[in-house]
Formats: C-alpha cells, sequence, structure tokens
C-alpha cells in the first residue's frame, strides 16, 4: 500500500512515484531511477524510468565487450541499443566505494547529473 499510494493491497500495477512523476514537465526525459536489482512497485508504470545495481560478477574483458557489442549490432537493434545503455551505466557508476552505499549514493548523482534528469 505505501509502494501503490492506494488504499487497498493490490489495487494498482502502477506505484505512486511513477504517476507523481508523469505529472512533471518532461515526465519522458527519464526523471526516475532504482539503485536496485528490480524495479520496485513505487516507480512501475507508464512513464519510462531506469533501474541500476552493481553486478556481483566478475568484470568481462574487454574482448569480451565488444565482441558482444559488435554481436548484437549486427543481428538485434534492440539488444544493441540495450546492451550500449548497460554499458554506459556501468561506466557512470564506476567510482570509490562502488557497491557500499556511499558508493551508490555517488553513482545516483551521475546517474541524474546537474540538472535531475536521468543521464542514460
Amino acid at each position: 500500500m505505501l509502494e501503490s499510494g492506494a488504499e487497498q493491497p493490490y489495487p494498482a500495477a502502477s506505484g505512486w512515484l511513477n504517476r507523481a512523476i508523469a505529472q512533471l514537465p518532461g515526465a519522458t526525459d527519464g526523471l526516475g531511477m532504482a539503485l536496485s536489482t528490480h524495479l520496485p512497485l513505487m516507480l512501475r508504470g507508464a512513464v519510462p524510468v531506469g533501474n541500476w545495481s552493481p553486478s556481483l560478477l566478475p568484470v568481462p574483458a574487454p574482448d569480451t565487450v565488444e565482441r558482444l557489442a559488435a554481436l548484437y549490432g549486427q543481428t538485434d537493434p534492440t539488444m544493441a541499443a540495450s546492451f550500449a545503455s548497460a554499458l554506459r551505466g556501468n561506466a557512470m557508476a564506476q567510482g570509490p566505494g562502488n557497491g557500499q552505499f556511499v558508493g551508490l549514493m555517488a553513482a545516483a548523482a551521475r546517474f541524474l547529473g546537474p540538472s535531475g534528469k536521468l543521464l542514460l
């Protein structure tokens, strides 16, 4: 109920924060970002938002990343765009303390940039 902003459990598939973002000027410019492995209910809805979480997997070799980017670019434009967005997100998130609270908050600031809009 807290995340949906409703008076009863499970009445809506969207969250109060996504509905609030929808009312802001430039709502389609990426005004929401969750630092989580999943998108919480409060950010789900009609307005596009992002989510990012540090990976627990080892960093792949640059050659592997380049080959995947080339493969997706040749075969699947949708996957290529998602892969490029993920690479930009990982590049933005790098910094001291990555994976810890302070590092995550610094990553959030880099994702949003000085304008407060999502940079991905």
